[in-house]
Parts: structure tokens; sequence; C-alpha cells
């Protein structure tokens, strides 16, 4: 008798849309099957590890306890926190180095890229408790003074590795670290990393349904237009709304604080808010210049994953021209200079004097097109 197999498909509209998928499995099935068929289902959302740490993981406790550890393997690792310094271009990146024996809550990141460096230049007793300082700093989300300009800590994860790989698709944050604490010299920092992926991922979905209001509004105008140029659109959308929906986070923080949740939190509220904080003069880069730099919206855009690589990147080349808006202040001939040069690289790249191998290459390696020809 011929091996019978279980084939478990879901269509990719339910997972872009992310509704919960039902399953109608027969009672009668072994357990082992039925873990087989729920771990497969799972798996079919590894490039959405928010929807599985905050939805999947409470299917069974058997499966919690699998993505937990699939967690704490695959993605702490992949998770970086960075601290900047007052001194324009310092900063020190903390990676994963282990993880509390005891009850397994509390990791250990240690200081690496950059360490060396604030060693060698910060020698007096009073340098180094400023570094202690600004990590301190990221543990009190409700001193307005800090909460933007001041922030010292930001984390990134899954750069390379989510949203197939691509340059500008990790996830980024200035989120408070929960239970952070450094060692006297700020050399190692512990805190405590199933709480931190959970508040992670509220925030993530925060933004996520922010955009999704923000679109609604716009979908209308949208739909008259045909495909590219409504691509385009959606993109051009999300991109002017990008730092204002950071903005909201501040309010999302508050409303946590002051008892709410996710779930009663009126995102749509603040779609037209503007410039809420004040931010001040830095040698250090906020979070809004960072998510400039190395955020793209293209991959927050549904169905993107079913364009070619060529589509990518004419929405990844416009959204490049959207983002130097700091040629605005500069003399007229290197304005034009600039576009010129930016819209050249563009095209080059959409059409065909790159394959599509290298172009495939090229975006997984590079935030901005113009870097293929540089």
């Amino acid at each position: 008798m011929g091996r019978q197999v279980l084939i478990l498909r879901v269509p990719s509209h339910l997972r872009e849309s992310r509704q919960a998928p039902t399953l109608h499995v027969p009672s009668h099935l072994p357990r082992e099957i039925f873990d087989l068929i729920i771990s497969t289902l799972i798996s079919l959302y590894d490039q959405d590890p928010g929807y599985q740490w905050s939805h999947l993981r409470y299917i069974t406790r058997f499966h919690k306890r699998q993505l937990e550890s699939h967690f704490l393997h695959f993605w702490l690792p992949r998770t970086i926190l960075t601290v900047y310094s007052d001194r324009v271009g310092v900063s020190v990146d903390y990676r994963a180095f282990g993880v509390d024996k005891k009850t397994g809550l509390i990791a250990r990141f240690k200081a690496r890229e950059g360490w060396a460096r604030l060693q060698r230049d910060s020698m007096l007793e009073h340098e180094k408790w400023s570094w202690w300082e600004y990590i301190m700093r990221s543990t009190d989300p409700f001193d307005e003074n800090t909460w933007w300009s001041q922030r010292r800590v930001v984390l990134r994860m899954g750069e390379g590795v989510l949203n197939e790989g691509y340059a500008g698709g990790g996830i980024l944050s200035n989120m408070v670290i929960p239970g952070l604490q450094p060692d006297d010299e700020g050399g190692n920092l512990w805190f405590e990393w199933k709480t931190l992926f959970s508040n992670l991922f509220k925030e993530e979905e925060c933004m996520r349904m922010l955009r999704n209001d923000l679109l609604k509004k716009h979908m209308p105008q949208i739909l008259t237009k045909k495909l590219p140029e409504r691509r385009s659109m959606i993109r051009k959308v999300l991109s002017q709304y990008k730092a204002s929906a950071r903005e909201a986070l501040y309010f999302y923080r508050h409303h946590l604080h002051s008892g709410g949740t996710l779930a009663n939190f009126d995102c749509g509220h603040y779609k037209n808010w503007y410039g809420y904080t004040q931010y001040d003069e830095t040698d250090y880069p906020t979070i809004l210049e960072i998510i400039g730099k190395e955020e793209s919206v293209v991959f927050q855009m549904e169905g993107w994953r079913e364009w070619g690589v060529r589509e990518v990147a004419r929405l990844r080349g416009e959204e490049d021209m959207k983002d130097y808006n700091y040629w605005e202040s500069q003399p007229a001939q290197l304005q034009t200079r600039a576009r010129v040069w930016l819209a050249a690289c563009r095209e080059r790249c959409v059409e065909k004097d790159v394959n599509e191998e290298q172009l495939e290459k090229g975006l997984r390696l590079r935030r901005r097109l113009e870097d293929f020809w540089l």
C-alpha cells in the first residue's frame, strides 16, 4: 500500500489578510498527525513572526513551547540592540549571548561592534557613566523629554531575513526594552526577551492598523488608476504617513499605561496627526532618521511577493526619490543633478541594463538603487 501524504495549503490572500484559518481536523486522527498539521500551518507564516507569536503561539501548549523555542534560537540571535553615543558615528551593537538557565526568561546581550572603539576612546570615569546613562534613558517610557529625540537604544530585527531578505525589510523600533539592566560598564545588557517580542509585535500591529486605515481613506481615488500607477499611489500614501505612524506609538504607549489595550485603541484618530513632538538637533540619529534610511514601505504593501523583481525595483526607485527631501535645501543646480542621477539609476534598474538575477541580488544587499552604480 502506498504512502499517504497530507498536504495543507493556505491561500495567499488569507496569509496577506492575517485572518486566522479555520481547520476541520477529524477527531480520530492520531496526536502526531494533528501536531504535524498545526506545525505545517504555523510554518506557512514564517515570514510573519508577529502573527506567529501573537496568535498562532496559543493554539496548543505543545506548539507554544515549540514556537518559543524557535524564537529563542532563531529570532533572538537575529535581533540587535544598538546604543548611540553623543559623538557622531559612535554606536555599539549588542547581540545575543545567552539566556538565564533558571527561568529562561532573561536574555543576555553582549557588546560587539563598536565596543572596542568606545572603550579605547572613553577612558574617563564620567564618560563611562554617561554610556550607562544613555542605556538607562530608554527604560522610562513616560518621560516625554526622552520620548523621541533622546532615546538611545534602537532595536533591529530580521534584517536580511524578513520579507524574503530584501534590504529595508527588517523591523526597527525605539521601544522600551522590558526589564533592561546593564552591568556597571555597559558591556552587557539583560532584559525580558519574551515580553520584548510581545510588546514589539503589538506596536507593529498598531502601526499596521493605522496604515490600513489610511489606505482605506485613499482607496476610492487609488482604484480609479491603472495597476502600475495604483501601486505607486499606495506607496506614496505609506511613505507620506511613515513618520506619523511612528508618532502614533507615543499615544499608544500612554494608552496602554492608562489600562487600555490594542483592541480599544483608535489608531484612526491619529491618521492626520503631524509633528506632535519637537525634535532636538542631535549628533546621533533619532528613530525617524533611522527608518528614513533603513525601512522600505514597499514591503508593507499587500501582495508585493507576487510581483516581479523589476516592479519591486521600480517602486523602490520611487521611494528613493521621495526619501531625498534634503536636496530641497541645496542649490537648484545640485538639486537637478541629484534628481537626474536618481532617475537614471531607477530607469537602468527597471529596464534591461541589469538582468533580474543581478537586480535581485542588489536589492537584497543595498537599501538604495543608486548604490548599484557607485
